[in-house]
């Protein structure tokens, strides 16, 4: 156990909470009086209370009638306009929903050493993380959370690798949560000019998931933290549970106002993600939320992250711009834009504003490298995106063999000269392509992702 004399070294905190498996959980129950310096987030990062809208709420939608044109004309206003809303008569069951928030606090009451078994340093797979804050290596300010992500590749891999203590009832959880995903889809894409989901869009719109456990300790100044740091996800449609506490905000659309969003028994709260504000070229819109810390209660939420497949290229659908719409996003490599989401601290919008035309050409060369590593990374990554955008010219001839020339491709990490040369001299260069276009063999499916 850390003693409390050494909560404000810096560097023994982050090995008690980070290293050792304790988590900020761990550090709560430690009955501290002070927040420690290491979670003080700046002013500006906490959520200003007197710009909260008490008399607002987002969109609560009524499911029980899965056919009813009106119910998918307000599933498609409320992403257009709130980004978020909150269903009800959903489909899944209420004994599933109290099940996997009971799992979720199963796995945190677990001993410190049990946990650290999921820590990235030990976990047997990169698919199932236990984390503090956000990303705690880039971290300035901790969140004040814990959290255990597990992406979801088959049950056979969840049955090996997921914490057993929580697994069936995450599993239950997702495979209930299908039929609602599938009818949320249905809805927003036809608003999109798309008549129907099926295998030619599924792959893109809901190709991956992923699901987090996530858990808000008791905080003795929650005033000066946050539970989360506003951002928007990453995803197509995040479908959320969240338990009775409460302390999920919203950001009113083009508005500096907030809004709670509170628990409603037996609901799910659903947003739209940063991908599906890309592909519907900003009609429907990924909203920035923030989570405030609590001083009496720990929180539980559970979100299932539906995302394109890692290796999809995103941007506006055909059928959105067709019409001569002008295309609002540059196209990106599903797994190079989560890398970037994951380079930073949770920081609004930026990941998406990122891949925004309008922000691209403004502001100083200084100003727009800032947005990724250094020059190379962003070379890189247009290249990657280029290059699969090319290969995925071959799926209406012969599928297998977009998705195995990426597959060799897309990881290289080779430095070139970027001059006219560049394609000629990788094509030659790699030989394994040559290979691969003898063989036309499938495509297997990807097992991990960059957020896994």
């Amino acid at each position: 156990m850390a003693p409390t004399s050494s909560l404000n070294d810096v560097g023994k905190l982050k090995s008690y909470v980070v290293d050792e498996g304790h988590g900020v959980k761990g550090l709560s129950e430690l009955k501290i009086k002070t927040l420690p310096e290491l979670f003080i987030q700046p002013r500006e990062k906490r959520l200003d209370m007197s710009k909260v809208a008490c008399n607002e709420s987002v969109p609560v939608i009524d499911m029980s009638n899965l056919e009813d044109s009106e119910v998918t004309r307000l599933i498609c206003d409320a992403a257009e306009k709130w980004g978020f809303f909150q269903v009800v008569n959903h489909g899944v069951p209420f004994r599933v929903l109290d099940d996997v928030k009971e799992g979720a606090k199963r796995f945190f009451s677990l001993p410190a050493d049990e946990k650290k078994k999921y820590l990235h340093k030990h976990s047997q797979t990169k698919n199932v993380r236990l984390l503090s804050s956000f990303v705690p290596e880039i971290d300035k300010a901790f969140e004040w959370k814990d959290y255990l992500t597990c992406f979801y590749v088959s049950d056979d891999d969840a049955f090996e690798f997921w914490p057993s203590v929580c697994r069936d009832q995450l599993l239950e959880y997702m495979k209930e949560c299908e039929p609602l995903i599938k009818r949320l889809l249905k809805a927003l894409i036809t608003r999109l000019g798309m008549s129907k989901l099926d295998e030619t869009n599924k792959p893109f719109l809901m190709g991956s998931r992923r699901m987090n456990l996530n858990y808000y300790p008791k905080c003795p100044n929650p005033e000066l933290t946050v539970g989360v740091g506003s951002h928007s996800d990453v995803s197509t449609l995040t479908v959320l549970l969240q338990d009775e506490t409460g302390g999920l905000y919203v950001r009113k659309l083009d508005s500096d106002i907030w809004v709670h969003v509170p628990p409603i028994k037996g609901s799910l709260t659903i947003n739209t993600g940063d991908a599906l504000q890309i592909m519907s070229n900003g009609r429907y819109k990924s909203i920035e939320h923030h989570v405030v810390a609590n001083e009496h209660k720990d929180r539980v939420s559970v979100p299932i992250f539906v995302n394109p497949r890692p290796n999809d290229v995103i941007g506006p659908l055909p059928e959105v711009t067709e019409n001569g719409e002008k295309a609002l996003y540059k196209h990106v490599l599903y797994s190079d834009y989560v890398k970037h989401f994951y380079k930073k601290s949770h920081n609004g919008k930026d990941t998406i504003d990122f891949r925004d035309t309008r922000t691209m050409q403004i502001g100083s060369r200084e100003e727009r490298d800032s947005d990724i590593e250094d020059d190379d990374d962003q070379r890189q990554c247009f290249h990657r995106s280029l290059l699969s955008t090319c290969a995925s010219l071959f799926v209406s001839l012969r599928p297998c063999v977009a998705g195995r020339i990426f597959g060799v491709l897309g990881p290289k990490r080779r430095r070139f000269d970027y001059g006219p040369a560049f394609w000629l001299r990788l094509f030659v260069e790699n030989a394994e392509v040559a290979r691969v276009l003898r063989k036309f063999r499938p495509f297997p499916s990807s097992s991990s992702s960059s957020n896994g």
